[in-house]
């Protein structure tokens, strides 16, 4: 599923509201670019915010399980599941699967969606299904990818705020703390295991989650990377050994990439071809367990790490920065690989999602048979899958946020979708199942919204100049950006003591 962002030039427009209102941006475009609005100091939004430690919608519910998962994806916090300081109803958890006891209250006022685009054929039926099973209407408000942003910011302000909205860890905390309402304990049930805390953690402030996720799903883990990759291009420039063979092998890794990367470059310059391609360059960083802040969401706090961590960033840099010298890539080329002119690329699994039609597989003879690998670290044992964490939230003024529980609960569960009917392939397939286990290293692409919290388009800045530096470079350019992280690290460290306070 894919997820909205604004184009460079909305942005500008969007910053300028967001100075008097405020409004977060939800997940991402065609090119993987988040939307990069400055998160800096912006003003909420007052609206009908639902008192979220009434006990009205949660009377007479039953209490599930408690989480017992121990497991952070990131590689900087632990996992932990207090919500004893988390607002909540009185009278305890809400059991979201009890359709039977849904009180009238919540089925009168039904559900509304801010959606930023429709929903794709499997979405609506899990709709349809939905308002069946609850007797809680839905109603959709859809918008664009580049709108999506200022039609919330509209909503919330003209006091008709939708109740469920999709947003991204870059747009953590500025965007979310100010626009979302931190999720009702009970009225959630924030205990029952399905929860997915370990994506849920990228939107947490100490006990407070701003968001929901639950693993395994499309609306929750498209945005987890792989690397597509092209059969016919790679055999043609003498290759043998496909990428998906090397890693059942257990030997696919940066070195094996690039090596391919430049074998289609030495055998397919003069048929335009491209050995190697990218959504973000950052995705060497993250393959390798890093980014340029870390975030432990206990004690609500980022760090910065350049000048800390250089010696390890260097490393995963070069790995761009010599791809870049060689001229065996063009940097971010999805026509280029639709119209089969790219041997590997690395982006989000929505590719593999045959209803969305991002890689046009099934108008395009092409790419019927192109194939998916899980994207390469320094060895395969050390790689780590680069996520950008999707989940749901509530927004301030929402008037439902019971109904907004149920849905999304509903929504985010992969049971009420037939999961193994959306994939192009079942080799796509299984590929998703080893990037969405519980057991796999994933490493939060969550620097850009720190980097971007005081200017926009600074991570941008920063990527771009890595990628395109000499080796020998690289350390002077992260310590030249050190200030400028350390800056939005302040300053989100500010923003989440406030909301932790409260």
């Amino acid at each position: 599923m894919k997820a909205s962002t604004l184009t460079a030039k909305l942005l500008s427009l969007v910053a300028l509201m967001l100075v008097v209102v405020m409004a977060f941006t939800a997940c991402k475009d065609n090119k993987g670019t988040e939307s990069g609005k400055t998160n800096a100091d912006v003003t909420s939004v007052e609206g009908n915010e639902e008192d979220t430690n009434s006990t009205g919608d949660a009377a007479d519910a039953s209490s599930e399980n408690k989480d017992g998962s121990s497991k952070k994806q990131t590689t900087t916090s632990k996992q932990k599941n207090s919500t004893s300081k988390q607002s909540g109803s009185n009278n305890g958890p809400v059991n979201l699967t009890d359709y039977a006891n849904i009180p009238a209250s919540v089925k009168e006022k039904g559900v509304h969606v801010l959606m930023w685009r429709n929903y794709t054929e499997s979405e609506q039926k899990q709709v349809n299904d939905f308002q069946n099973k609850t007797g809680i209407k839905v109603r959709t408000t859809v918008t664009t990818e580049n709108e999506y942003s200022t039609k919330l910011v509209a909503m919330i302000t003209g006091k008709d705020s939708p109740d469920v909205v999709c947003l991204s860890s870059r747009n953590f905390p500025g965007f979310v703390t100010k626009s979302l309402q931190a999720l009702d304990v009970n009225k959630f049930n924030l205990n029952d295991s399905i929860w997915y805390k370990n994506y849920m953690d990228e939107f947490r402030a100490g006990d407070k989650y701003y968001g929901a996720a639950i693993r395994g799903i499309w609306s929750v883990e498209d945005t987890n990377y792989v690397t597509y990759y092209n059969p016919a291009v790679l055999s043609e420039c003498g290759i043998t050994e496909m990428p998906w063979e090397l890693y059942k092998a257990g030997k696919w890794n940066w070195a094996k990439q690039k090596e391919y990367a430049l074998a289609v470059k030495q055998h397919g310059t003069a048929k335009g071809y491209t050995g190697f391609a990218t959504q973000g360059f950052d995705v060497f960083m993250n393959s390798a367990g890093l980014d340029f802040v870390d975030y432990d969401p206990v004690k609500a706090t980022f760090t910065n790490n350049l000048g800390v961590k250089n010696e390890a960033l260097v490393t995963a840099w070069t790995e761009a920065a010599e791809l870049n010298t060689a001229g065996a890539t063009t940097g971010y080329d999805l026509t280029g690989f639709q119209q089969g002119k790219v041997g590997m690329f690395s982006a989000i699994a929505y590719g593999l999602y045959n209803q969305g039609s991002w890689l046009d597989v099934q108008n395009n003879a092409t790419h019927k048979n192109m194939m998916a690998v899980p994207v390469a670290g320094p060895s395969q044992s050390e790689a780590y899958i680069p996520v950008r964490p999707k989940t749901w939230g509530v927004p301030k003024g929402a008037k439902n946020v019971q109904g907004a529980a149920y849905f999304i609960r509903y929504y985010l569960d992969p049971s009420t979708i037939d999961m193994s009917s959306t994939f192009y392939s079942k080799q796509y397939e299984e590929v998703f199942n080893i990037i969405t286990a519980e057991s796999a290293k994933k490493r939060t692409m969550n620097g850009q919204g720190i980097a971007d919290y005081v200017s926009d388009g600074t991570y941008n800045k920063i990527c771009n100049e890595l990628s395109k530096s000499t080796v020998a470079n690289i350390n002077t350019v992260l310590n030249k950006y050190k200030g400028n992280v350390n800056t939005g690290v302040t300053r989100a460290n500010k923003e989440l003591t406030r909301v932790a306070a409260k």
